[in-house]
């Protein structure tokens, strides 16, 4: 079972209490969201009350009002890494918040059972949906020319591949030979990026 619950960003000790007391809170992977109702931070962590107490210090924190923490008692340390990434991504094009995260996580990692982890993924994203932390379904934001161009998407081997031999042809002067009557055709079925 995943579990999102929100607590108030401050550093009253009573709040952070609250957050020490749920099974997640210290010395488990989770992800959080630290938002208000314009902007947000996602970031990743194996004990959110000192993460909180780390972040109260930065510029932006008078400014938040929520932190959403996000975990469950599967989840180790590459679901919660690749999470984040999934999360800076899809909130990225989402644009209900404008995010404060200077990087996009780690991504592109594999490990074990990914595939099921990915599915949890989608549950969380419907659950945050209903938090009123998301307004686009996955399916829509997947389909935006935004998300599939973003500098957030990485290339698969085979579009990688492909795309090397589009500059080979090219280095090779099969282009440049005759310009005007040189076409590179890229074949492929819906949804494979050409």
């Amino acid at each position: 079972m995943v579990y999102l619950k929100e607590f108030d960003y401050t550093s009253d000790e009573a709040e952070l209490q609250k957050i020490r007391e749920w099974p997640f809170g210290q010395n488990w992977p989770v992800v959080y969201i630290i938002h208000n109702d314009t902007d947000a931070y996602v970031g990743e962590t194996l004990d959110a009350v000192r993460r909180t107490l780390q972040h109260l210090q930065e510029p932006y924190a008078d400014k938040m009002k929520k932190i959403c923490i996000i975990s469950s008692t599967r989840f180790n340390k590459s679901v919660i890494l690749d999470l984040e990434s999934f999360l800076i991504r899809y909130m990225q094009v989402d644009d209900k918040f404008r995010l404060l995260n200077g990087n996009i996580g780690v991504a592109d990692s594999n490990y074990y059972d990914k595939r099921e982890y990915e599915e949890d993924f989608a549950y969380i994203w419907k659950r945050l949906i209903r938090l009123n932390l998301a307004k686009n379904p996955l399916e829509t934001l997947s389909n935006l020319d935004s998300f599939k161009y973003s500098p957030y998407k990485s290339l698969t081997n085979e579009q990688m591949n492909g795309l090397v031999e589009i500059f080979r042809a090219i280095d090779r002067n099969l282009v440049k030979a005759d310009p005007e009557h040189s076409t590179i055709l890229v074949e492929g079925e819906a949804g494979t990026g050409r």
